[in-house]
């Protein structure tokens, strides 16, 4: 959600300089078809990173509790999981999901994700 709320943000400012650069009011923006159709992509591509990161939090923290379930934990011995993404560690070739399990007598490990498999 924080990523959503960050681009959206990214988002309005580079509407708001490029207004100000053309010296331009937002009707005319609209009437500029290639600007709206840019525009309209950009968002559209915010939009579907945003759900595929929480459909992807979903499904790691799913995979984790199997994982957890086969190693002989239950769900009492957990305390919570947290599930992150960076899209940077895909570009460099590195897992994308980092899942941080804590237990109740507050021990941690974190555990990766990669092609739907956890590492430790």
């Amino acid at each position: 959600m924080f990523l959503c709320l960050v681009s959206s943000f990214i988002f309005i400012f580079i509407i708001y300089i490029f207004l100000k650069l053309k010296n331009t009011s937002f009707k005319n923006i609209i009437k500029n078809k290639k600007i709206l159709f840019l525009m309209s992509i950009l968002l559209i591509f915010i939009i579907l990173s945003e759900i595929y990161v929480v459909i992807g939090k979903i499904k790691a923290k799913n995979l984790m509790w199997d994982y957890l379930y086969e190693n002989n934990y239950t769900q009492e011995q957990i305390e919570t999981i947290n599930v992150k993404h960076s899209f940077i560690n895909r570009i460099l070739s590195y897992p994308e999901w980092r899942i941080k399990v804590i237990y109740k007598n507050n021990y941690f490990h974190v555990y990766r994700m990669k092609n739907g498999k956890i590492y430790e």
